[in-house]
């Protein structure tokens, strides 16, 4: 199970409640730690992978097809995938999507930076035009016209 928090705004005290009651009540692996003062995903990964034997997990990390909103560019967004999966995540999920050429081209950029890793398409179920165009806006997702 994988317990993500951010996503519109919020804060991550919901989730990290939610994830002392998932692990207390259930017997259930939780994807998910309390937060240890990590500057990067890439250090929580390499603290996760550190802990943990190889065997034992596999790592995910996110990824942006179309660049993350707060990258200072699309090179220094695919340096820090780079840093994620050297730390040892086994592989990346992207962002949500609607253009499979943008999926394709991301892919194209990603082994050219010599990440060899699973890329896994993200998706989001679309319950409202208006919303996800709202969620697309703050995640500097294109919608297709």
């Amino acid at each position: 199970m994988s317990v993500t928090y951010g996503a519109g705004g919020s804060s991550q005290d919901r989730t990290f409640a939610a994830l002392d009651q998932l692990t207390a009540i259930h017997d259930l692996p939780v994807a998910g730690v309390h937060p240890n003062g990590y500057e990067t995903a890439a250090d929580l990964v390499a603290d996760v992978r550190d802990r943990a034997d190889s065997d034992e997990i596999d790592i995910s990390v996110a990824t942006y097809l179309e660049v993350h909103p707060k990258a200072a560019s699309a090179s220094a967004d695919m340096d820090n995938l780079k840093r994620k999966i050297d730390a040892g995540a086994n592989l990346a999920i992207t962002q949500f999507f609607f253009d499979a050429d943008v999926y394709l081209r991301f892919l194209e950029r990603v082994r050219v930076a010599g990440i060899n890793s699973p890329i896994v398409p993200g998706i989001m179920p679309v319950t409202g035009f208006a919303g996800i165009c709202c969620f697309s806006k703050a995640c500097a997702t294109t919608v297709p016209t």
